[in-house]
């Protein structure tokens, strides 16, 4: 009886045992199935990310969707559409494009750029032209005060000068006058005139120049320069100096024989205005910086108004200068006027 226990237990051992080669062959197979179905599920994920890295790509290459596609009401409808319909619009798009040829398509971020940059460019050119209108203000305001200054100083120098000249000359009138262009003719010549100290009418275009007027006693009507002797013309330029150091005087004038050309009247004249110029007071009495005046002369009229005096001689090639007293001066003088008459009379 314990035999057949015995070998009915072995067989059940046995039975078992194949039942778990079974099971552990099923389980291999299983485990290999699976290692199978891994391999093959990595594979397409390491497709899938290299589809995705190239739809990266291609997405990059096109530049980003304008701001109407991106955003707002046409974004809300494109994404109501689906995938399956976005798709088949863009394979569409895709093939029209293909038939296009090349493209930049690059060409809408390039546009947005250059809308950009003309707006910065507009920008700029507006505040060029606020700086510009400033400074063109800023010019007429200046010109204005320019015209205004030489307007004021040249009336003030006429005034001077007519005063001078009828101190000078007994018995006649001078004054300045301003010319003008006319207006529009880019200052060609001048053609109006505004004059003397009073200004007889109206400025008319840009100041081209200065014009004198004078009337000598003995001559009633009133002449230009280029109508003057040597002498007169000697008068005219010495009341403008006059003129004009009465309102900006300098430290001191050299007059190199100025009374050559003048009459005994007008070097008396002449030395006079000379001495009034460089007392130390005015006409008024009030103290002011004397002027000094060098003068050369041949004529006896300067030297009696003056207040040092040299003689100048010249002997084998060399000048001398030396200090003298006007008696001296006097004599000299005398004696170069009395030769001068000599040589003056007819043999």
């Amino acid at each position: 009886g314990r035999y057949d226990e015995f070998v009915s237990l072995e067989h059940k051992i046995c039975e078992a045992r194949e039942a778990a080669r079974a099971a552990h062959a099923l389980q291999k197979d299983s485990h290999a199935q699976a290692a199978k179905q891994a391999e093959a599920m990595l594979a397409k994920r390491i497709k899938a990310s290299r589809a995705l890295e190239d739809a990266t790509e291609a997405f990059e290459k096109l530049g980003g969707l304008p701001k109407d596609l991106a955003e707002g009401a046409e974004a809300t409808r494109l994404q109501a559409l689906g995938p399956k319909r976005l798709w088949a619009r863009l394979n569409a798009i895709g093939n029209e494009l293909k038939g296009c040829g090349n493209v930049n398509k690059k060409a809408l971020d390039q546009y947005a750029d250059f809308v950009e940059k003309r707006a910065k460019l507009r920008e700029g050119r507006n505040e060029v032209d606020l700086a510009e209108s400033a400074i063109q203000k800023l010019i007429t305001y200046l010109d204005g005060r320019k015209e205004n200054a030489l307007r004021d100083l040249f009336t003030t120098v006429a005034d001077h000068f007519a005063q001078v000249f009828s101190e000078l000359v007994a018995g006649g009138s001078g004054r300045l006058v301003m010319q003008y262009a006319p207006a529009g003719s880019g200052g060609d010549g001048p053609s109006a005139s505004a004059g003397g100290p009073s200004g007889d009418r109206e400025p008319v275009g840009e100041p081209v120049g200065v014009g004198i007027h004078v009337k000598f006693a003995t001559q009633g009507d009133t002449q230009t320069m280029n109508q003057l002797s040597g002498g007169q013309k000697t008068m005219v330029a010495l009341c403008l100096v006059f003129a004009i150091q009465r309102i900006d005087s300098a430290p001191f004038y050299i007059f190199d024989e100025i009374d050559a050309a003048l009459d005994a009247t007008h070097r008396a004249g002449l030395a006079a205005m000379i001495e009034r110029q460089s007392a130390t007071r005015d006409a008024q009495g009030r103290a002011r910086t004397p002027t000094q005046f060098i003068t050369t002369t041949f004529r006896p009229e300067l030297v009696s108004a003056g207040q040092r005096f040299y003689g100048v001689t010249h002997l084998n090639k060399t000048s001398t200068v030396k200090p003298i007293q006007m008696g001296e001066a006097q004599r000299v003088i005398a004696e170069d006027q009395s030769r001068a008459r000599q040589h003056a009379r007819p043999k």
